[in-house]
């Protein structure tokens, strides 16, 4: 059983951390604290999807999706960048990996 909310808490401070590395302007040290605190709940997220998963490429997959859906979400409505069409497709092919492994139990 996935604990969810290591997932969704886990893979959120994922992507904020990628977005704060994304406008952050000034030097690393400065956002270090903050960047830290987030990869510690990150990789808390990562050890609860894991160790709930009923295996490495079914957690690593759910990891993935979750996390692209919240990169999305960043890029489109607070960054308002357009992805480019690889992205897109790349987006898609871990949605239909998602959903393939989701038939074929």
């Amino acid at each position: 059983m996935t604990n969810w909310w290591g997932l969704i808490i886990g893979s959120l401070a994922a992507a904020l951390c990628e977005y704060i590395f994304r406008i952050h302007k000034g030097p690393y040290d400065q956002i270090f604290p903050l960047a830290m605190m987030l990869a510690l709940i990150t990789n808390y997220g990562v050890f609860s999807v894991m160790q709930g998963a009923s295996s490495l490429i079914s957690g690593l997959l759910l990891w993935t999706f979750l996390t692209q859906i919240w990169r999305v979400a960043f890029t489109l409505f607070i960054l308002h960048e357009s992805p480019t069409v690889g992205a897109w497709i790349g987006f898609g092919l871990v949605i239909m990996a998602q959903i393939s492994q989701r038939i074929w139990k």
